[in-house]
């Protein structure tokens, strides 16, 4: 029964993580722990925090006969991925998988690629010229942000090959964004500036870390909801620093 229980521990703490990882929020992590750890037994809780995932398993006089801590270094936001292993939990509280093929699938989903570098460059690029028509800009501002949008998207896949802060990533963004639009103006493509930068940041916006910060918030989780809040307004700081730059030192040397 103790291998049982490792194995069980062990592949709900590897589905939170990867959950974790994939973005998903913390109400729904803790609760499909806890829908995998109640097929060993009905005392099961799991505690989530924006870097790990704590599981843990009680005996009937309400003491922990086992708890797991596993930290992640890694986020992002996949939901596929989170839809995927949603459907291998589900699967498994129907006892249709055992823990053995969960964890099969568990790999499997571990090792799938992400989308194509050139379908997230595009993808860069066709957010930038929206954002930038909705906010008024003109066709010609459009194109450039088209550009500058496919340049950050270049400059970001580069970025996340190494393990750089969050921060740090979201000022060379805005770095990159600045630097290029003032350059496209420059040489006459584009119109307005401001419009173009304004448009081509909207990629770097943390929208989902605002709104998962709100939710769980809302569901009671503090400590998970004021550590994403705040990881949202460095973010926008990192960017607001790194346009602010380009605009600083272009002031210097005009």
């Amino acid at each position: 029964m103790s291998e049982d229980k490792d194995e069980i521990l062990d592949f709900a703490l590897q589905m939170g993580c990867m959950m974790l990882e994939s973005g998903a929020e913390t109400q729904r992590i803790q609760w499909t722990m806890e829908m995998i750890l109640s097929n060993y037994c009905s005392a099961a809780q799991s505690y989530v925090i924006p870097t790990g995932v704590f599981a843990g398993i009680y005996n009937t006089n309400a003491t922990a006969s086992a708890t797991r801590f596993r930290r992640i270094t890694d986020r992002r936001v996949d939901l596929e991925r989170i839809m995927m292993l949603n459907d291998i939990a589900r699967r498994f509280k129907r006892h249709e998988l055992n823990i053995s093929q969960s964890m099969e699938r568990l790999e499997k989903v571990k090792q799938m690629t992400e989308f194509n570098p050139w379908i997230r460059l595009l993808c860069y690029g066709l957010i930038s010229l929206a954002f930038t028509i909705l906010f008024g800009g003109a066709a010609y501002d459009g194109f450039a942000s088209f550009i500058v949008g496919i340049l950050l998207g270049i400059a970001m896949l580069f970025l996340g090959k190494f393990r750089i802060s969050s921060l740090i990533t979201n000022i060379i963004g805005g770095i990159v964004i600045t630097f290029f639009a003032l350059l496209l103006l420059h040489f006459g493509i584009g119109l307005s500036y401001i419009k173009i930068i304004t448009g081509s940041l909207m990629p770097l916006v943390p929208g989902f870390a605002i709104t998962s910060a709100a939710r769980d918030m809302a569901f009671g989780d503090i400590v998970s909801g004021t550590a994403k809040a705040a990881e949202a307004v460095f973010i926008s700081v990192g960017i607001t620093f790194g346009v602010l730059i380009v605009l600083h030192l272009r002031s210097v040397i005009m």
